[in-house]
């Protein structure tokens, strides 16, 4: 498994696509941003790992 690092993926608000097509094409997505991981909409959360 590739692993993938993405910088600020709530931002702009559209971003987590990206995340998620790159999480269905078998990569390991880590995202760093600096909203608290609380805060974040439910898609961000799980495209992502906090």
């Amino acid at each position: 498994m590739k692993n993938f690092v993405f910088l600020s993926p709530n931002f702009p608000t559209n971003y987590w696509k990206f995340c998620k097509e790159l999480k269905e094409n078998g990569m390991r997505v880590l995202g760093i941003g600096d909203e608290p991981a609380e805060q974040l909409e439910e898609n961000v959360k799980n495209t992502s790992g906090w």
